[in-house]
């Protein structure tokens, strides 16, 4: 973009605690001014002057060198990147917002937001779905679409969602989570295989596994557990934080478990007792001979007594189940966990608390193949239950 003078950021407040920041862009060559759209920024004096100087820096580096406009790619790359500088979305979560927003077709993401209608979302969903895009990508392009122009509306940026009575194709759910072999659960004489041949050669995975099958666990769970966790007297461990590291980055990003029902409390038996304290004692043994306090970390990387990777925990399985000509991965733990204890008469709502599921609905949708019982002996208990065949009887 060609201008006569030099970019820049004004901040100016609104009301008490409010404040608007706008990128000027300088003039154009036909000498009319340029101006980025405005963002309303809540809080006091100093976090307004820092929000100023993330923007400032932004546009130096170029970032926001095309969100001059009022179009729908430009209004959501900005969106995006407030999200980013806010911290409000994991960067995992912001690659697949990204992924999403750059399906929109170039004819829709020229248009100005203000002259955007329903119509315009409803022909885009006919485009994507006719280039044979999946219908649940579809529904994410829509929901990034919908989020960020509903905080258009509420930051004043449009009198209207745009959006209104738009609904995305449906998604057909798998009938159960046996037929995702990236899921599935494994018999148990394997898992007791892959657990005890860690026992001896690595002690730490061994202990890391046999948590994982003993609890259920998720992945980044595990890795994100502290020793102030764990209460191996009252036998119970809280999962207070989640662990997730991007292949490419240097440092793991450390976030509250997704979900309110993710933060839960998880009670053990005495084998896991006996496992974590031997553990704790090597670990100590580990720390001694490297000169380093005790990790706080309950599985960390042995090399830097920190958070592991979480890539280097599945490839470990992962090789050791070809090894052993075993069809299985990580993952397959915390399935064979929910499914034996379904098989074997757990109730449901005891074992979706357990996993940390957002609702005993999805524990059904994707366990149900586990869950004992069929319908011949419904039906015998119908004739009891019932007493139906009291009703033959004349009377």
């Amino acid at each position: 973009m060609s201008t006569r003078d030099e970019p820049s950021v004004y901040l100016r407040e609104k009301r008490p605690g409010v404040y608007s920041i706008r990128p000027y862009f300088g003039r154009g060559e036909d000498g009319r001014i340029i101006w980025g759209k405005a963002e309303t920024f809540t809080g006091d004096a100093k976090a307004a002057l820092r929000r100023k100087k993330e923007i400032e820096i932004a546009i130096l580096g170029g970032e926001f060198a095309d969100l001059d406009t009022d179009t729908l790619a430009g209004f959501l790359k900005r969106y995006l990147h407030e999200q980013e500088v806010g911290g409000h979305v994991r960067s995992s979560t912001l690659r697949g917002y990204r992924t999403a927003v750059k399906r929109i077709p170039p004819k829709l993401g020229s248009k100005p937001i203000n002259d955007l209608r329903p119509r315009d979302f409803k022909n885009m969903i006919v485009a994507l779905d006719s280039s044979g895009l999946a219908a649940s990508s579809i529904r994410q392009t829509l929901a990034v679409c919908g989020v960020a122009l509903k905080a258009a509306v509420t930051a004043g940026e449009l009198a209207s969602d745009p959006m209104i009575g738009v609904k995305g194709p449906k998604v057909e759910r798998r009938a159960s989570f046996d037929e995702d072999a990236t899921g599935k659960a494994m018999l148990r004489q394997d898992v007791d295989t892959i657990i005890r041949s860690f026992r001896a050669s690595r002690p730490d995975l061994f202990a890391t596994y046999f948590l994982a099958y003993a609890t259920g666990m998720r992945r980044g769970e595990l890795l994100g557990l502290h020793w102030s966790d764990i209460d191996l007297d009252a036998r119970r461990l809280r999962v207070r934080r989640n662990l997730h590291w991007e292949q490419m980055t240097k440092e793991p990003e450390i976030t509250p478990p997704k979900t309110a029902s993710s933060k839960r409390e998880i009670a053990f038996g005495a084998s896991v007792v006996a496992v974590l304290a031997t553990w704790r004692e090597e670990l100590r043994r580990v720390a001694r001979l490297a000169d380093a306090p005790m990790p706080r970390i309950v599985f960390p990387d042995l090399k830097t007594l920190d958070y592991m990777r979480p890539g280097a925990l599945t490839a470990r399985f992962r090789e050791r189940c070809e090894e052993f000509a075993i069809d299985g991965n990580l993952h397959g733990l915390r399935h064979t966990h929910a499914t034996e204890l379904l098989a074997d008469g757990e109730p449901v709502h005891r074992v979706s608390r357990r996993l940390g599921h957002s609702d005993v609905a999805l524990t059904l949708r994707v366990y149900a193949h586990a869950i004992p019982g069929s319908d011949d002996e419904i039906a015998e208990r119908c004739e009891s239950v019932f007493d139906l065949a009291s009703l033959t009887v004349a009377s």
